[in-house]
């Protein structure tokens, strides 16, 4: 079997395309190329449409194009990613590379019939790292395919994990690699926050907003209420913004609008509300939020994801300690 990783564009924001239209797709300013190409014709396509783009962006490009267009091939599987379920799902290819505008800004699109799907979080970690970069296409081990399309809820955190395999074709970008660990740094984050239990989740999201500047107390309003953590300026409620946090912690199912209704209930005037869960929202609940009154934040697990790494840097120990991260330094390339 050859499996193959295709990126759902940044951050997955395409995949309910993919899974409704019965596709995978990719883009490259594709838009009127001719197909069937060679890779020199597309990386001579692609210098035309982006002629101040660096050479090794160029190539780099090329490849991913022509592995999509003339590499993968019918009944090859295929995995794409959804970053906000955290959900790998699998499928098998039935088409031949076509140029049309079913989903913008991917324009090239290869049909396929999806098969099923595996929750990223019921995987062991060396399984989740074996993965690799999720932001290009790559061809993903048989062993990996295989535990992917188990059955099994929880696959055996024993067995055997063999690396992703490179093309022969694959040209290293700096700036596609920089990119693909940043995305794989944001889903490890994911992952330790999943770990947390019910009583450390609030207490890290008190530490990300006292890292934005605010006093926070975390418990001390009451559970009874519907508010785990409370913050403001001065810390007393007494300096708006008064903000009032309710976190729900690996829920089963998605937030929907009573749980928004309920948690609008303790909300006055000068307040603000932020709903914290990880398991994510019902599209109803954010409509209840966006038609309260009181302004409502809701933050996800990916959000939450991105406040950690847009304000760790103002991390004291108790949060460092809570998610102990480290920086990684990347050389500027002035290549054009």
């Amino acid at each position: 079997m050859t499996c193959y990783m295709v990126r759902a564009g940044s951050g997955g924001k395409y995949i309910d395309k993919f899974l409704s239209e019965s596709v995978v797709a990719v883009g490259f300013n594709a838009g009127d190329l001719i197909l069937p190409s060679s890779r020199d014709e597309i990386i001579q396509y692609i210098r035309s449409k982006s002629p101040n783009s660096k050479s090794g962006t160029i190539i780099s490009d090329a490849s991913q194009l022509n592995k999509f267009i003339n590499i993968i091939s019918v009944d090859d599987y295929v995995i794409a990613y959804d970053s906000i379920d955290r959900i790998y799902h699998y499928g098998k290819v039935n088409g031949l590379a076509k140029i049309d505008t079913l989903i913008s800004g991917l324009e090239v699109n290869r049909s396929v019939k999806w098969i099923g799907s595996k929750s990223r979080d019921t995987l062991p970690v060396k399984f989740r790292n074996s993965l690799g970069s999720i932001s290009t296409i790559f061809i993903i081990s048989d062993d990996i395919l295989e535990m992917i399309m188990n059955p099994s809820e929880v696959v055996d955190p024993n067995c055997i994990v063999q690396s992703n395999i490179p093309l022969s074709d694959d040209v290293v970008d700096e700036g596609n690699d920089y990119e693909d660990i940043e995305l794989k740094g944001k889903e490890l984050i994911k992952d330790k926050i999943l770990a947390l239990d019910f009583n450390e989740l609030p207490k890290l999201f008190g530490e990300i907003l006292k890292a934005m500047g605010y006093k926070v107390t975390v418990g001390g309003a009451g559970p009874d209420r519907g508010i785990d953590i409370f913050a403001s300026p001065d810390g007393l409620g007494l300096e708006l913004p008064r903000i009032k946090v309710e976190v729900k912690h690996r829920s089963e199912t998605k937030i929907g609008a009573p749980l928004i209704r309920s948690f609008m209930g303790v909300l006055r005037e000068g307040d603000r509300g932020i709903y914290v869960s990880t398991g994510g929202f019902a599209k109803d609940a954010h409509y209840e939020a966006e038609r309260s009154s009181i302004p409502i934040a809701l933050i996800d697990l990916d959000k939450m994801a991105d406040l950690i790494i847009n304000n760790y840097d103002k991390f004291d120990s108790n949060g460092r300690i809570l998610m102990p991260l480290v920086k990684v330094y990347w050389p500027v390339t002035n290549e054009v």
